[in-house]
């Protein structure tokens, strides 16, 4: 009689590859043969193989975040936590608390670890990550802090993180969700000079702050939206998954170029503002900073939304110790011909990738602008952060701004 064992191993592992992942396991307990094929020492070949039966990109075609080849695959370890990810987003209370943040991280990993498009028009397919991670997110339940239990600082900042990358839900689109974000942009208790003023965290470490960025994400994301489109089923809104590949044209080597950004060229900048008489109102002075401040006029406010462009060229680099292919790129600028830009891009500590510039006439800098960037390395998503004055002042304004590069889409690709 002949059984499964007297198959050839070619075909016992398309058998296996057709099964799902959590049956492996059970699979291997069923004879000592199965147990070898999957757990032996020759097990990475097998482990690649299933990994690579599963609706993920392959990890071999893709770039880290930063436009790196990856070089480190555990195919097996890699799998597991995908799987376990996947089971936690459709239940997160079977998580327990010390796999929350790994969970958390494979769920990162997975969308900024993705193949690039060569040109701006999308040559290749939309990332299969991206795709699985959609449909698992579903109506962002799993983004809801409501969804996990007493979250710690680390792991509140990596669901942040999640959330921010992955962009709105349907869950965002409420009225009152909108009010919240923009309660907390506007607040100038959240603009500090601990934080530098601009996304970071209030320690002075320059770590970008992953809560504190989500609602600047929310508050634009909802200005950015189609507004016929809020039947919470069918919308589209321009910031988060479907534009976070990197775009890096064909045999270019970001390690070898000192626009590693793509920094160079015309960009778009939206800012957001609400009336400065609003403003000064909602940050009453005379109301203490342990009482909370006054959100009903966000009921009426009206939050407009600027466009202006802006012409960015690279006026040189500076090495970064820190990373030593990511040098520091100095950037100049105009402003719709009427103002000059001058700032930088750099990786943070935390390796993001993090634009700075001031804006005014006669080099008297006037705005000041940081953002942080969104998705992979010079994707369509651009940078999203806050723009004030260079005074800080009590009553000066801020507001949320977004930098998306102007694409020129060559029609003969």
């Amino acid at each position: 009689m002949t059984t499964l064992a007297d198959l050839s191993l070619e075909i016992i592992d398309r058998l296996l590859f057709a099964l799902d992942p959590l049956d492996i396991s059970r699979v291997s307990q069923t004879s000592r043969f199965f147990y070898e094929i999957i757990y032996g020492p020759l097990n990475r070949q097998f482990w690649r193989g299933l990994y690579l039966a599963q609706p993920l990109d392959d990890p071999r075609n893709a770039v880290t975040r930063l436009g790196r080849h990856r070089d480190d695959i555990d195919w097996k370890g890699e799998l597991q936590w995908i799987v376990r990810a996947r089971t936690v987003m459709n239940h997160p209370a079977v998580c327990p608390r010390e796999e929350r943040c790994q969970v958390l991280r494979t769920c990162i990993d997975l969308i900024t670890n993705i193949p690039p498009i060569s040109s701006p028009n999308g040559v290749g397919e939309m990332s299969r990550n991206v795709r699985w991670m959609q449909r698992l997110i579903g109506d962002g339940a799993f983004l809801e802090r409501e969804s996990w239990e007493a979250l710690s600082e680390e792991e509140e900042q990596l669901l942040a993180r999640l959330h921010t990358l992955y962009g709105l839900t349907r869950r965002d689109l409420h009225s009152e969700r909108h009010r919240a974000s923009q309660a907390f942009v506007y607040s100038l208790r959240h603009h500090t000079p601990q934080r530098a003023y601009g996304p970071f965290m209030q320690d002075g470490s320059k770590r970008v702050d992953w809560v504190f960025l989500s609602m600047f994400v929310l508050d634009l994301g909802m200005l950015l939206v189609d507004t016929d489109d809020k039947d919470r089923e069918h919308y589209f809104c321009p910031l988060g998954l479907m534009f976070s590949q990197s775009i890096i044209p064909r045999g270019l080597n970001l390690d070898k170029e000192d626009d590693w950004a793509g920094i160079e060229g015309l960009w778009s900048a939206r800012y957001g503002f609400i009336d400065h008489r609003e403003f000064i109102l909602y940050n009453d002075p005379s109301v203490p900073d342990h009482e909370p401040q006054d959100t009903s006029i966000f009921d009426d406010a009206d939050e407009t939304l600027a466009t202006i462009d802006i012409y960015i060229r690279v006026s040189g680099v500076e090495p970064d110790p820190c990373h030593p292919m990511r040098p520091k790129i100095n950037i100049v600028g105009e402003v719709d011909g009427k103002f000059n830009i001058v700032g930088f891009v750099k990786l943070t500590d935390d390796d993001q990738v993090w634009v700075h510039y001031g804006a005014g006439n006669d080099n008297q800098m006037v705005w000041n602008c940081d953002g942080i960037g969104l998705g992979s390395i010079r994707s369509q998503c651009g940078f999203i952060g806050v723009w004030s004055t260079v005074f800080h002042d009590v009553e000066d304004p801020i507001g949320p701004f977004w930098l998306q590069r102007e694409l020129l889409v060559d029609e003969d690709e």
